[in-house]
């Protein structure tokens, strides 16, 4: 965990309501009102109002899914880029790092996403697991989530690092963060390694 990358907490609630919570609000909101006209019916007096809200609030909810991605991953990487709406522009970003060199030619072999919100990150971390076996649990990869904006989707393009060499491509996959799911959560299943965002846990670091 790199503390120096950690939100304020502040923050994180606010990015965290403004994903969950909303968008199911609205709708018990928005049917609570128009219940006369339930009564009545009169669906399109319903749907219409119901339609525009939850449209609004999916968009909102996406962004805010988006960034609350970006401060899981941000939390366990050395660096990342900035965000970025094409594949060139991601690729100039991660070229100009200077904390890691990213191995753009490798990740273009496996392919890329050509558009969207992106951003790029090189996620590496190890943690000290004590219990009964105590281990250390690691995770390794470059890593670019991309909205799948307007919908309250991320996808995540996980390229697999050569644990001997933190250069070399070996592989990609790919799996997503989809509303109302806990992106830390998702991804603490996918890599099997725990991200939190708050942890007063022993560290490991190597």
């Amino acid at each position: 965990m790199y503390y120096e990358h950690a939100p304020a907490l502040g923050s994180y609630l606010i990015l965290y309501f403004f994903y969950l919570i909303p968008l199911p609000v609205t709708i018990i909101l928005i049917l609570l009102s128009r219940r006369v006209y339930i009564q009545k019916r009169q669906w399109m007096k319903v749907v219409k109002p119901l339609v525009a809200w939850s449209i609004l609030w999916m968009f909102i909810s996406s962004i805010a899914q988006f960034y609350l991605t970006h401060q899981y991953l941000y939390l366990y990487s050395l660096t990342a880029t900035g965000t970025c709406f094409t594949s060139s522009c991601l690729k100039e970003s991660m070229a100009r790092d200077e904390l890691y060199k990213f191995n753009i030619t490798g990740m273009e072999e496996y392919g890329m996403p050509n558009f969207g919100i992106m951003r790029a990150y090189r996620v590496t971390d190890s943690r000290l697991v004590m219990g009964i076996h105590p281990h250390i649990e690691r995770v390794n990869a470059v890593i670019i989530a991309r909205s799948m904006f307007p919908l309250p989707v991320v996808e995540i393009w996980d390229y697999k690092v050569d644990p001997r060499d933190p250069h070399r491509i070996i592989g990609l996959e790919r799996f997503y963060i989809v509303y109302p799911s806990n992106p830390g959560e998702v991804l603490t299943e996918h890599f099997d390694f725990k991200f939190e965002m708050f942890s007063w846990g022993k560290r490991y670091s190597g």
